[in-house]
């Protein structure tokens, strides 16, 4: 079936199943006027883009919309800065992470859009869930996609050792699993864990009991002195010269990454995000025979609530010196409900909760869906992330600079060079010390 085929086939499918959304100015009888805007996103029209806007133009053949690619690297994202400012050639603009968005903001280069919020009665937690970013109460951008992280378990190996997968567990109930599914030695040896190369990302574990700022306390300080984690560095550092967790020291020479080790068998479990999934089925790249079972992150211990850390990503805010702003409210609300669907194409699950997940499962694995990844864990660990306990982020103080600073810190600390009170004392001292700058 081609591709084109395909979309056409979702979009009915999808037009089927779409609940009522609030009455928009052409609903209500006024005319939309014709207007071109510039959509910026990270991905070719050929990616998924062009599709999304194929669709809009079915219901808006008014407005015209041209995509432009950017780069989410530095130099991409001061591109969009820098445009943004000029006020000129971006329109709407897709957002990676909230940290990003609460920049722009600060920065007076997002459009408030709570007054188009309001006059159109769009129910945002119904529509899109709760603890969604906002400044001073005031909306600058609404999400469009999600990200989920989560551990992938090789359920064949998980039978072999006679091992369930678990639903809810701790951080030493998952060392303790690495533990006995590690096997093998040599060039044949398949470690029980392998996790998330980024090295603030170490602390997933730790950051996902937090349900606000976990890198920041209430006055505004670092956090990232508390014990939690300490224990989350340390149990992983503990893991890795045990090993019955890949390490880092040889990923920084080999650069295999996470998803090559899982999908190769060479790791039993993968701590990863939900793009892992997209790759289940391109048996040409990752040749294998076993099925995938999917379990949340661990989380200190028991009775700590599981707070989503992935949580909401793709962000879309308008700029706020664009002269086509109704036309660009009307593409930012399709894409962050019915439109959103498309960014499956990119790996971004929809933020959307009336999205139709059993569609979903099927485009992403087939009729076989089973052969590939247990889908009910699938629906309740990856999908509809709108539904589970989100962690609220709005401190961003320094934000980029701590982010470095841990990486330095972590690195040294991984290669042996310092120990891990050193560590965390000098990210404590550092990250202060960026903090103070950066008021």
């Amino acid at each position: 079936m081609s591709k084109r085929i395909l979309s056409l086939l979702l979009t009915m499918t999808l037009l089927l199943s779409i609940p009522v959304l609030p009455a928009s100015a052409q609903e209500e009888g006024e005319e939309v006027e014709a207007a071109t805007i510039y959509l910026w996103t990270a991905w070719t029209p050929e990616a998924g883009i062009q599709e999304m806007i194929d669709r809009f133009n079915e219901i808006y053949p008014q407005i015209e919309v041209i995509p432009v690619q950017f780069s989410n690297n530095t130099d991409g994202n001061l591109k969009v800065d820098t445009t943004l400012a000029m006020g000129t050639g971006i329109d709407v603009v897709f957002n990676f992470g909230v940290d990003r968005v609460d920049a722009r903001a600060n920065a007076g280069l997002m459009l408030d859009l709570t007054p188009y919020i309001e006059r159109d009665q769009f129910d945002v937690a119904d529509q899109l869930g709760e603890n969604i970013y906002t400044k001073d109460g005031q909306y600058y951008s609404l999400p469009a996609t999600s990200n989920a992280y989560c551990v992938f378990l090789n359920k064949t190996m998980l039978e072999e050792a006679g091992l369930e997968t678990p639903t809810s567990w701790t951080i030493d109930e998952y060392y303790e699993y690495a533990r006995q599914l590690t096997h093998g030695e040599g060039d044949e040896k398949v470690y029980g864990s392998d996790s998330l190369r980024v090295l603030n990302q170490w602390l997933f574990m730790a950051t996902n009991t937090f349900a606000r700022n976990p890198w920041y306390t209430e006055d505004g300080r670092s956090n990232l002195g508390h014990e939690y984690f300490a224990r989350a560095l340390r149990l992983h550092q503990e893991a890795e010269l045990e090993g019955i967790q890949y390490p880092y020291t040889e990923y920084v020479s080999s650069k295999i990454s996470t998803q090559d080790n899982f999908l190769n068998g060479k790791a039993a479990m993968a701590i990863y995000g939900n793009s892992l999934a997209r790759n289940l089925t391109d048996l040409e790249k990752y040749p294998h025979d076993f099925a995938v079972e999917v379990a949340p992150l661990p989380v200190m211990q028991e009775g700590d609530t599981n707070y989503n850390v992935g949580g909401y990503y793709g962000y879309l805010g308008i700029n706020a010196k664009t002269q086509e702003p109704e036309a660009s409210w009307l593409l930012l609300k399709f894409l962050v409900t019915e439109g959103s669907y498309g960014f499956l194409n990119v790996g971004h699950i929809p933020t959307w909760r009336y999205t139709q997940w059993d569609n979903v499962v099927n485009d992403m694995f087939g009729e076989n869906a089973e052969q590939f990844i247990n889908v009910d864990q699938f629906k309740q660990v990856i999908l509809n992330q709108a539904n589970m306990p989100q962690q609220v982020l709005d401190e961003f103080t320094a934000y980029t600079e701590i982010t470095n600073i841990i990486a330095e810190e972590f690195e040294a600390y991984a290669f042996g060079i310092s120990d891990l009170e050193t560590t965390l004392q000098n990210v404590v001292n550092r990250s202060n010390e960026a903090i103070d700058a950066a008021q």
